[in-house]
C-alpha cells in the first residue's frame, strides 16, 4: 500500500541473520540527503546537460518524485523525476546519472531509469535510508562524489558494484518536506525577468490552512536579512501583509532590476502547531533597458581625421575590446578611437545598428590614454538620432561627458539619457576636449542599452519539431504593446515581408490552424498607435509539426487489470464467439499485451477463429482511444496508417484482414503469415468515410472462402497522416536455406522452432571468426536475387544466443564504398569489400527481425545498397558462432 508523506517499514530477515528496513517509497515529494554529507541533497540541474549532483541546502530542484517504472515488476521497481522537470527521468548513461525525457526511440531507456528502492548499503537497520539498485546493472547503485558540480555518478564511474568502505557514497536518506509550510511560489522561487507589473504574487498554503484553516502572514521587500528576520513587532522595513485569508498578495509597480524577497508564514488554528515560519523565496524584475550586443551594432563610421590611423578604428569603440570581465577598460591605444580637428565640431563618429530599437541610455567609456593622453577625451558632446539616417533630431542639449580616469581599471562614467526615443542612427559630435584649446574627440567605448518593444521568448521555442497540431502559440510581449500583429504560415518569405495571413490580437497567444508535417514560420509584431513610433516588427520564428497523430499505439491506459485490459476499450467476440471469433489480447494472467512491437514496447494480439464463426473482429470507440474525438479532420490527415504482424499459423489463402471506418470497409493485400512488420495504409477519401464524425474504427478478419481458420495477427501504431510513409514498391524474401551454395561451418539446422519452412541456417559452436579482419573465404552461404533498381536496405530474421550478434555480407558486384550508404549519410564502414554486420539490434532469443549495420557500433544507422536494375549476388560469411538465420528480406526504400 502506498501512504502519502508516510514510509512503511518491511522487516526482512536476510541470509546474514540480521533485520534489515526495507523502506517503500514516498508517492509525494522527498528530498534524496547524501547520508555521509549531510545538509547536500541529491538535485537536478533543469539547464545545461541536465546532470544530476550534490547541491547544499533543500531547492526546488532537489524535490523528486516516484513515478512507475520503466522495466521491472511494479511492485519492486520504481523511476524517479524530479518535481521541477515533469517527464523527465534520473537515468544513468557512461556511468554518469542524468535526466533525460521521455525514451521515445530508445531501446535502452526502460532499464537505464528503473531502480530497485534497497536498505542503505551504510546502514541497512535505518529505515529512512535507501540505496537505489540498477534494473539493467545488478549491484550497481547510484553514487555521488564530490558536492557541487561533480556529477553524481552510477556503479563507481567504471561500472563496478559499491566498493567496500564506500557503501556511505550509496546510502542516501529519504528527507520529507515540512507540509506546513506555505509552498509553489509564483512567481517561483530564484526567477528572472519578471515583470514590474507582476500584480500578484501567490502560494500554496501548507496542510493544515488547507484542512482546517488559517491566515497567512507576508513580509516583503528588497534586503534579504530584513525578510529573514522580521516579525510582526518588528517588520524591519518590509512590507507586512497580516492576517491575510487568501493565498495572494497584490502588489504595486515594482522598480526595474532589482531583487525582491519575501516570506509567507502560516498561522495555523490553534489546535495545530503554530505558525510555521515560510522559506525565504525571491525574484528580480525585469531590466529597464537591455544592452545592445556588438553584433547589433553593424556599422560605424567617424570623420576622416584620426590620431593615430594605423592603431585604431571606430568600431574600437563597440567592441568591447579593452574591456575586461569587470568592464574596466585598460589604456591600450588599440581598442580606443580619436579625431582630430582645427576647429570645434569637425570631429564626429557615427552609429548604425541593424534595426530601429528604443534606446534606453548610452553607457560611455571616455578616451583612457595614460597621462595626459585622458584629457584629449570627449567633453561637450552634441547627440543627434534618426531614424533612416537622413532626418536627424537633437537629444536635447549639449552632453558633457565626464573625464576618463587614465588607469587599466577605468570604469564607465557617463550615461547618456535617451528617454526611449526610437532610433537606428546615433552620432556623435566633439565640441571640446578637457585640453584647452585642443579640438579633440575619442572613446574608449559606448554601450547602448533599449527598451525590450519586440515580442521575445516565443513558446513553442523556435526551431522546435514535434509540435501538436492543436498548440497554442505563445510569447512575452514587447514593452508598451496595445496590440499584437501574428503573422503565420508555410512560407518564410511571405511572414518575413508581412504578407502572410495576419492575425490582430490583444492577448499574447494564438491558435492557429496547423496541419501534420509541417515547418510554420511566424512572427508577432508589437503596435502601439499612441507612440511615437507605432510597430516593432518581430524576429521571424519557425516550428515544425508532429508527423502524425496516435490514434491508439497500446501505450497508454493498458496494464493487466481488469479495468484497463485492452479488450475493455478494444471490444471483442467474447462470449458469443459462434457469430464473433475474435478474441483482443492474451489469455489470463497475462500479460495482456505482446512485446513484439512495431515501435514503443507493445503491440495487440487479435486471436481469431473464422471455423465456426461468421467473423472475427475487434471494434473501439474513438473517443475512448488516446485521439479522444471523433474529429479526424484535425491536422488535415488523409491516410490512416496501421502496422500488421503476421504469423506461419495463419493461412492467407483462408482469412483476410480488413478494417473498417464508417461504413467504409478497406481490405489488406498483405500476407498475414509473413511474421514481419507491414503497413497497411487506407486513404481517408474512401467513399463511406465523413473524418469529422468518426466515431469507431473495427479490425477484423474474415473467410476468403467457405471454410476459415484459426490464428493471430498483431497490430500497433495506429496512426494519422498527412504525408503517409510510402509503401514499398520491392520486397525480395530470400530463406536462408535456399542458397545456391553453404559451406561449412554453416549448417542447415531444424531444431529451433518458429523458422519460415522449418529450416534455418546457423554454425556450431566454437566455429566463429568474430575478428575485425575480413572473413576467411570458406565458410559462407551465397544467394542471388533480381531487382529493379533503387536503393535497398537487408533485414534479416535471426535469434542471438551468448550475445551473439552478426554475419560478414557482401554484395560482390557492388564493392564501391561510394555505392553503399548508412541511412543517415555518408559511406558504411567497409573490411575488404566485406560489411562487418556485428551487433545487429535489436538482439533476441526467440526470432526477431534486425537490420543490417555497417560495423561494431550499437547505434549504426541500417546499410543502404545502391543497385541498378539486374541479378545480384548476396554472400553470408562466418562471424558469430551463436547467430541463427531464418530469411532475408531485401527492400527498396526509395529510388535512385
Amino acid at each position: 500500500m502506498w501512504i502519502k508523506n508516510t514510509i512503511l517499514i518491511t522487516l526482512l530477515l536476510c541470509l546474514a541473520g540480521f533485520s534489515q528496513a526495507q523502506p517503500v517509497m514516498p508517492t509525494g515529494s522527498f528530498y534524496l540527503e547524501a547520508y555521509d554529507m549531510p545538509g547536500w541533497y541529491m538535485t537536478c540541474v533543469p539547464t545545461g546537460n541536465r546532470r544530476i549532483i550534490l547541491v547544499q541546502g533543500k531547492t526546488p530542484e532537489a524535490l523528486w518524485l516516484v513515478d512507475a517504472p520503466f522495466a521491472g515488476n511494479a511492485a519492486t521497481t520504481i523511476s524517479l523525476t524530479p518535481e521541477v522537470l515533469p517527464g523527465y527521468y534520473a537515468r544513468h548513461a557512461g556511468w554518469i546519472m542524468y535526466t533525460d525525457p521521455s525514451a521515445g526511440a530508445d531501446q535502452y531507456y526502460n532499464n537505464d531509469a528503473s531502480w530497485h528502492p534497497r536498505a542503505g548499503l551504510a546502514n541497512p537497520g535505518d529505515s529512512t535510508l535507501v540505496s537505489f539498485e540498477n534494473n539493467q546493472y545488478a549491484g550497481n547503485y547510484i553514487q555521488h562524489n564530490a558536492p557541487g558540480a561533480t556529477p553524481i555518478e552510477f556503479g563507481t564511474g567504471s561500472g563496478l558494484t559499491v566498493p567496500a568502505g564506500q557503501e556511505g557514497r550509496a546510502t542516501f536518506r529519504i528527507v520529507l518536506p515540512d507540509t506546513s509550510r506555505a509552498s509553489n511560489p509564483k512567481p517561483a522561487d530564484k526567477t528572472n525577468e519578471i515583470s514590474i507589473d507582476v500584480g500578484e504574487i501567490s502560494w500554496t498554503p501548507g496542510e493544515f490552512i488547507l484542512t482546517n484553516g488559517g491566515t497567512h502572514n507576508v513580509f516583503f521587500g528588497t534586503d534579504e536579512a530584513s525578510v529573514t528576520n522580521a516579525t510582526i513587532a518588528e517588520p524591519l522595513g518590509t512590507s507586512l501583509y497580516e492576517g491575510l485569508d487568501v493565498n495572494n498578495v497584490i502588489l504595486d509597480r515594482l522598480e526595474y532590476g532589482t531583487t525582491y524577497y519575501w516570506r509567507v508564514d502560516e498561522v495555523n488554528i490553534p489546535s495545530k502547531p503554530g505558525t510555521s515560519k515560510g522559506l525565504i523565496w525571491n525574484f528580480t524584475t525585469e531590466l529597464e533597458g537591455y544592452p545592445l550586443e556588438p553584433v547589433q551594432i553593424i556599422n560605424v563610421t567617424a570623420s576622416d581625421n584620426p590620431v593615430y590611423p594605423e592603431e585604431q578604428e571606430p568600431n574600437m569603440t563597440c567592441n568591447e575590446s579593452g574591456l575586461d570581465v569587470n568592464d574596466m577598460h585598460s589604456t591600450e591605444l588599440a581598442t580606443m578611437w580619436l579625431g582630430m580637428a582645427d576647429e570645434p565640431g569637425q570631429v564626429w563618429i557615427q552609429y548604425e545598428f541593424d534595426k530601429i530599437y528604443k534606446l534606453h541610455d548610452m553607457l560611455v567609456w571616455n578616451y583612457n590614454e595614460t597621462p595626459p593622453g585622458e584629457t584629449y577625451g570627449a567633453k561637450d558632446v552634441n547627440i543627434v538620432y534618426s531614424l533612416d539616417g537622413v532626418t536627424w533630431t537633437a537629444l536635447g542639449d549639449t552632453v558633457v561627458f565626464n573625464e576618463a580616469a587614465g588607469y587599466d581599471t577605468y570604469s564607465a562614467n557617463t550615461t547618456v539619457d535617451f528617454s526611449g526615443k526610437a532610433a537606428k542612427y546615433v552620432k556623435l559630435t566633439f565640441w571640446s576636449s578637457f585640453e584647452d584649446g585642443l579640438y579633440t574627440g575619442g572613446l574608449s567605448e559606448v554601450r547602448f542599452s533599449a527598451i525590450p518593444t519586440r515580442a521575445t521568448e516565443p513558446d513553442p521555442e523556435d526551431e522546435d519539431t514535434g509540435i501538436a497540431v492543436d498548440a497554442l502559440l505563445g510569447w512575452k510581449a514587447g514593452r508598451g504593446a496595445a496590440e499584437h500583429n501574428l503573422y503565420i504560415g508555410t512560407d518564410v518569405n511571405a511572414v518575413t515581408e508581412g504578407t502572410a495571413s495576419m492575425a490582430v490580437l490583444q492577448d499574447v497567444s494564438y491558435a492557429p490552424v496547423l496541419e501534420l508535417a509541417r515547418t510554420y514560420y511566424w512572427k508577432v509584431d508589437e503596435v502601439n498607435m499612441a507612440e511615437e513610433y507605432t510597430t516593432w516588427d518581430g524576429p521571424v520564428w519557425s516550428f515544425s509539426t508532429v508527423q502524425s497523430i496516435v490514434v491508439d499505439n497500446f501505450e497508454v491506459g493498458y496494464d493487466d487489470s481488469d479495468a484497463n485490459a485492452v479488450w475493455v476499450t478494444w471490444k471483442d467476440g467474447f462470449g458469443n464467439e459462434s457469430v464473433n471469433g475474435a478474441l483482443m489480447g492474451y489469455e489470463f494472467p497475462g500479460p495482456y499485451l505482446s512485446t513484439t512491437n512495431y515501435n514503443g514496447g507493445h503491440s495487440a494480439p487479435i486471436r481469431y477463429n473464422n471455423t465456426t464463426a461468421s467473423y472475427s473482429e475487434v471494434k473501439a470507440q474513438s473517443e475512448e482511444l488516446p485521439i479522444g474525438t471523433v474529429d479526424w479532420t484535425i491536422g488535415s490527415p488523409t491516410t490512416l496508417v496501421l502496422w500488421i504482424y503476421g504469423d506461419l499459423g495463419n493461412n492467407a489463402a483462408t482469412d483476410r484482414l480488413y478494417v473498417k471506418i464508417g461504413s467504409a470497409k478497406i481490405l489488406f493485400t498483405g500476407d498475414i503469415s509473413k511474421p514481419r512488420w507491414m503497413q497497411m495504409n487506407i486513404p481517408l477519401s474512401t467513399a463511406g468515410i465523413n473524418q469529422s464524425n468518426i466515431s469507431s474504427i473495427t479490425i477484423g478478419l474474415e473467410k476468403i472462402g467457405s471454410a476459415g481458420g484459426t490464428g493471430t495477427v498483431l497490430i500497433d501504431n495506429i496512426r494519422l497522416y498527412r504525408e503517409a510513409p510510402a509503401l514499398p514498391t520491392e520486397e525480395i524474401w530470400i530463406q536462408a536455406e535456399d542458397a545456391v551454395s553453404i559451406t561449412t561451418p554453416f549448417e542447415v539446422f531444424t531444431e529451433l522452432e518458429g523458422a519460415m519452412g522449418g529450416q534455418y541456417i546457423g554454425k556450431t559452436n566454437n566455429t566463429g571468426n568474430n575478428t575485425t579482419s575480413s572473413p576467411a573465404p570458406d565458410a559462407t552461404a551465397t544467394y542471388t536475387f533480381t531487382v529493379n533498381g533503387g536503393v535497398y536496405r537487408i533485414d534479416c530474421r535471426i535469434i542471438t544466443i551468448s550475445n551473439s550478434d552478426g554475419f560478414w555480407i557482401q554484395i560482390p558486384e557492388i564493392t564501391d564504398a561510394n555505392n553503399i550508404k548508412v541511412s543517415t549519410g555518408g559511406n558504411a564502414v567497409l573490411t575488404g569489400g566485406w560489411i562487418d554486420g556485428n551487433n545487429m539490434r535489436p538482439r533476441g532469443t526467440t526470432w526477431h527481425w534486425a537490420y543490417l549495420c555497417s560495423n561494431d557500433n550499437n547505434n549504426e544507422p541500417p546499410v543502404e545498397f545502391i543497385l541498378p536494375a539486374g541479378t545480384y549476388t548476396l554472400k553470408l560469411a562466418n562471424r558469430d558462432d551463436g547467430t541463427m538465420l531464418d530469411a532475408f528480406v531485401v527492400t527498396k526504400v526509395r529510388d535512385l
